[in-house]
């Protein structure tokens, strides 16, 4: 099917003229229609206070207050942890950067600790050059009292500063058992 360029117009930003306020239109509209029916509870921690991670140690990332927490799970005593008040099906989301250093491994892990033990979903990336990157997060089976963590482990010789770290955990409703 050819392209009418009469109807793709584009502006100088590269975006369609025509089409653009009524794809935004339709882009909001789906926001506030589908998330809100599917994601029933969210969080999400983006300030993180733990500032390096020590050399051969796996540290929990601790976060400043969240920058939402519909969800509730956040607690300024236990700020690494997103600890959660029902049973269910969530999302949980990370990222994670860790300055470069020429020697060691880097590892991110999002951990869910159930009361029957850990869950683990995570990357290793062996003696990365450049500035570790890394987005674990997965699905999860939650209990009430569950909760997930971002921990981060390296071993370059020294401790290394972290960039920039968040977390989020959104509830997707209750699944089967």
């Amino acid at each position: 099917m050819p392209i009418d360029p009469r109807r793709y117009a584009m502006t100088p930003e590269g975006r369609n003229a025509d089409r653009l306020a009524d794809l935004e239109r339709r882009v909001s509209g789906l926001e506030r229609a589908s998330l809100s029916g599917v994601a029933k509870a969210i969080t999400v921690l983006s300030t993180p206070t733990t500032t390096t991670v020590p050399n051969t140690t796996q540290v929990a990332v601790a976060f400043a207050a969240p920058a939402v927490d519909v969800g509730g799970w956040w607690n300024a005593a236990q700020p690494s942890r997103l600890t959660v008040n029902r049973r269910g099906v969530y999302l949980a989301s990370s990222s994670v950067s860790i300055f470069p250093s020429a020697a060691g491994d880097r590892q991110a892990i999002v951990i869910a600790q159930h009361n029957v033990g850990a869950e683990l979903r995570g990357f290793h990336v062996p003696a990365p050059v450049n500035e570790f990157q890394s987005a674990p997060g997965g699905f999860f089976i939650l209990e009430e009292g569950d909760y997930i963590e971002l921990h981060c482990y390296q071993d370059s010789g020294g401790p290394l500063a972290l960039d920039d770290a968040d977390l989020a955990l959104a509830w997707l409703g209750v699944g089967a058992s």
